[in-house]
């Protein structure tokens, strides 16, 4: 077969060429070290390479988002363990203020540290992150969490069969609302709008029967305490809600924004304020025990425990104590003969109220007056004195005293130590089992429906003491109401005495429970810190898998491509040679 030199040239070219091309490949593969350095080179490794490096870029990226949440969950950390110290400073200055030999000005300057605790708890509610992001208002991260000022909080007792909640429409008040209060509802009507009608106890000017609520909105009238409240979703009849002071209004939400920390793994980055600073059961989360403001004698109720789960009911309670019908003694600076007889006073009295009976002469007649101390109020009858004739007092107790007062002289009446005690189920207007006119005896058990408690101290006759369901309050709410009792009250007669070491036992208990709900929360910042240092371990591991499997596709084999360059460029080398005698070959070089 003949063979044309064209071809031998053309076929001869083209192997060097291709020699060439191989040497260019090999010479860049040494040189940059990758065997890859473009997708013709191999199509297949090429397009695994870039699926490898996203999947290293995304591992990257949810590095970044870890380690954002991380400051965060630090700074988040830092702020609960600072709530926590400042609460325990309050649990100190409770127990501090329970001492029987501090004056007026010292708990005066107690309450004025609180106060200050009080603003600094705030102050941390409302921190915010390096971006200016609140960290305590759920979804609402550009919202301030809490702010401060005389507003009402709500809360719905346990036993409610319905799922309506209260909530203020935001104005602050005029002045601190008192507490205490009680809405209850007395009908519901569906409809668009629905309407309620609902009775309100508790007041400081007097209890609402019957009223009718407008668009949702159920007012309480109260002179400076005038509010609207919005009544969201739908209560059961009988349902109740309590109302009581709060320094404070939250206007974030109850969400929680998160970021994705690993392929479908989610972590928040916030926690709602209520999670932390409110939520905290009040009394010992089982039933709540309270006195009476109105109480007169001495007596202390302890937070009680629960002595039978299956046995509570979660009504209401009120335990009244009876007795001797009252005590007299004198007024100040008595100048006439008139005296009294120990004991003298008689009678049932209806309430502790406390009296004055103060005298005057008009036209050589002695008169007298009678002046309720509780309430301030004087009766507006004057009436006529004659020694030994008994002197009626609006409780319906009487006492005698025997000759002349002078202008001027007064006599005190006060309730009489309790005796015996009774308990109502207020919930079902009956007397408890077993509990009616029962013996008292300072710090004896006091047991019914699945609760115990102890009552210490000298009650007066008809104080009463209250058992109602748990509910929840806030942090500041506590501290709040420990400042106003300290303000408000003396502390230095056996009544005074009485009021305060109730409210200071019940801010340490609400604090105690401020304490385990922000605990909690240090549990969640601390779980989600472990979840973020267990991905980023395994991140770690993960990314350096991903990293060797891309390096092995796509870097140079230096020892394989170094050979193969040195092969290549030796095939080169004896191609060039061979090509050149083979184009020197020519019939005409053989004539001579």
């Amino acid at each position: 077969m003949r063979i044309a030199s064209s071809t031998v040239f053309t076929n001869a070219v083209t192997a060097m060429n291709q020699q060439e091309t191989i040497i260019a490949q090999d010479q860049q593969q040494v040189s940059t070290g990758r065997r890859i350095n473009s997708p013709e080179d191999d199509p297949f490794a090429s397009a695994t390479s870039v699926t490898l490096n996203q999947q290293i870029s995304r591992l990257s990226d949810f590095n970044q988002n870890r380690s954002l949440l991380s400051s965060n969950m630090t700074q988040m950390g830092s702020v609960l363990t600072s709530v926590t110290a400042a609460l325990q400073s309050v649990s100190q200055s409770l127990v501090q203020a329970g001492s029987a030999t501090l004056s007026v000005s010292d708990r005066q300057a107690i309450a004025t540290a609180l106060q200050g605790n009080l603003d600094t708890l705030v102050s941390y509610a409302n921190t915010q992150d390096g971006n200016g992001n609140y960290l305590f208002s759920g979804f609402q991260t550009k919202t301030q969490p809490y702010v401060s000022g005389n507003f009402i909080s709500s809360s719905a007792t346990v036993s409610n069969a319905g799922n309506a909640s209260i909530t203020m429409t935001g104005q602050s008040l005029n002045n601190p609302f008192p507490g205490g209060a009680k809405i209850t509802i007395q009908s519901y009507t569906p409809g668009q709008p629905a309407t309620y009608t609902y009775d309100v106890t508790g007041l400081p000017t007097g209890d609402v029967t019957g009223a009718t609520s407008v668009n949702g909105q159920m007012l309480i009238a109260g002179g400076n305490y005038n509010a609207a409240l919005n009544l969201n979703g739908v209560p059961a009849v009988g349902d109740s809600f309590t109302l009581n002071p709060s320094p404070t209004l939250y206007q974030g939400d109850t969400g929680a924004r998160t970021i994705e920390v690993n392929d479908n793994q989610y972590v928040g980055t916030t926690l709602a304020g209520p999670s932390i600073f409110e939520s905290i059961p009040t009394g010992n989360g089982s039933f709540v025990t309270a006195a009476n403001a109105s109480n007169t004698g001495s007596g202390v109720i302890d937070p009680g425990s629960v002595t039978s789960l299956a046995a509570l009911t979660r009504h209401q309670y009120a335990i009244t104590f009876s007795g001797s019908p009252g005590e007299v003694t004198t007024g100040n600076q008595n100048t006439g003969s008139a005296s009294y007889q120990q004991g003298s006073a008689t009678g049932v009295p209806s309430t502790n109220d406390q009296y004055s009976v103060n005298f005057s002469v008009s036209g050589g007649q002695v008169q007298y007056t009678i002046l309720d101390s509780s309430s301030g109020v004087t009766d507006p009858t004057t009436y006529s004195y004659s020694s030994g004739t008994p002197i009626s007092l609006p409780n319906g107790t009487t006492f005698t005293l025997s000759g002349t007062p002078a202008p001027g002289d007064s006599f005190i009446y006060q309730p009489g130590p309790a005796t015996t005690y009774s308990v109502q189920d207020l919930t079902t207007g009956t007397p408890v089992t077993g509990q009616t006119d029962v013996k008292f005896v300072a710090g004896n058990v006091i047991q019914f429906d699945g609760m115990s408690m102890t009552i210490k101290g000298s009650p007066s006759s008809n104080d009463t003491f209250t058992i109602d369901p748990p509910s929840t309050t806030t942090m500041f709410s506590v501290i709040q109401n420990a400042i106003t009792a300290l303000k408000t009250t003396g502390g230095k007669t056996p009544q005074s005495g009485a009021q305060l070491a109730n409210a200071l036992s019940a801010a340490q208990l609400g604090i105690s429970g401020a304490l385990a709900q922000v605990d909690m929360g240090q549990a969640v910042v601390g779980g989600r810190m472990n979840q973020l240092s267990a991905l980023d371990s395994s991140t770690a591991m993960n990314k350096i898998s991903l990293q060797k499997q891309l390096t092995t596709l796509t870097s140079t084999d230096m020892a394989a491509a170094i050979s193969e360059l040195s092969q290549a460029t030796i095939a080169l080398t004896a191609s060039q040679k061979a090509f050149v005698q083979v184009q020197g070959l020519n019939l005409f070089s053989f004539i001579q």
